[in-house]
């Protein structure tokens, strides 16, 4: 559990493709990653595939 400051951006610095990649692998296998800043701090990740 991340209950840091979170996410600032879903933005990488260039030479970082963690997001992206993870984002694409889901795409590929129908799936979907959402990534947003917590209401409570730190990050949430949901990575959801249909049925």
């Amino acid at each position: 559990m991340d209950d840091g400051c979170g996410i600032d951006s879903l933005d990488e610095p260039e030479g970082h493709y963690g997001l992206t990649i993870m984002s694409e692998r889901a795409s590929r296998l129908n799936g979907t990653l959402h990534i947003r800043r917590g209401n409570a701090g730190g990050t949430e990740v949901c990575l959801s595939f249909p049925p």
